[in-house]
């Protein structure tokens, strides 16, 4: 079975092709094709890598093979194809990146709690200092004041992952486009869920997922 990765990598399109795979039936083998050579966002690059790990955990039973993934050649930098364990282009962090970029990476707990004991530092700082740096390519220099607003809610998308999520690690990367005038930095994890953590309070049980995050 030929399975086409979406043509527009928005949000919506890419939880639109989970619902899909999820529909699949069991086969010996998928063939997911990459298409013609279009813009890998950093969010569309998690998005999508965490959709086809899950499809990878659900069916370790099949084969799966890529066509066309040699188009992209700025997502396999970023050690996109990698990230679910097709063998092309850098490992996620492989790249060294920039004050433009920081390439896919993951930040699990354990490699926090190991670095804290390794640089004698608090973990809160250890933290800080990541999501500065994510800060730092969203302000470009230009505002100090808002690159610490903007360090203070990244650190707490992180704090929030490994204190509510019960997910031990954190996906994220992050472009500046110098020529498009803009900037994103993407952070994913694969933890319960809003809603699912809200209903620890019988207040909030009957919650949608609208709701939750509203």
């Amino acid at each position: 079975m030929i399975i086409q990765i979406p043509d527009k990598l928005e949000p919506e399109k890419i939880a639109a092709f989970s619902n899909q795979l999820n529909g699949l039936e069991e086969m010996d083998e998928y063939v997911f094709d990459f298409g013609k050579t279009r813009w890998f966002s950093p969010f569309s690059m998690l998005l999508l890598s965490r959709v086809l790990n899950q499809f990878k955990a659900e069916r370790q039973n099949s084969r799966r093979r890529a066509l066309n993934f040699e188009n992209h050649s700025y997502a396999a930098h970023l050690g996109f194809f990698r990230s679910f364990g097709l063998r092309h282009g850098n490992e996620p962090g492989e790249a060294i990146g920039n004050d433009r970029y920081v390439p896919l990476q993951t930040l699990t707990r354990a490699e926090l709690d190991a670095e804290s004991v390794d640089m004698v530092a608090e973990l809160g700082d250890l933290i800080e200092a990541k999501s500065s740096r994510l800060a730092a390519i969203l302000t470009q220099g230009h505002d100090e004041v808002l690159h610490e607003t903007l360090t203070y809610s990244i650190r707490e998308i992180f704090r929030n992952v490994f204190e509510h999520s019960n997910c031990e690690e954190v996906s994220f990367c992050a472009q500046y486009w110098l020529t498009k005038k803009l900037v994103e930095v993407g952070i994913v994890d694969a933890g319960i869920g809003v809603r699912t953590g809200l209903a620890k309070n019988p207040k909030f049980r009957n919650f949608t997922n609208l709701e939750a995050l509203q």
